[in-house]
């Protein structure tokens, strides 16, 4: 009898090997947003917003890249 075939979850193993560097991208967006509108002639505030974001931003992503690593440990074969 031929075993099944084991899923690879290449979407989650790209999140476990790359998390890291893309919350850490996603944390810096909006404070480069900010600086972006202030280049383009906009109010300090969207800097000013954009910084009070962007912790909160990648303290997100970082929640969501933690919490698919432990589903990746779970789900992954060794």
């Amino acid at each position: 009898m031929t075993q099944p075939i084991q899923p690879s979850y290449p979407a989650v193993q790209f999140l476990i090997r790359y998390g890291g560097y893309i919350a850490s991208a996603l944390g810096v967006l909006p404070a480069l947003a900010g600086l972006v509108m202030i280049a383009a002639g906009f109010s300090a505030w969207w800097l000013l917003g954009g910084l009070a974001v962007s912790p909160v931003l990648y303290l997100l992503a970082r929640s969501y890249i933690e919490l698919v690593r432990i589903i990746g440990d779970t789900l992954l074969p060794r």
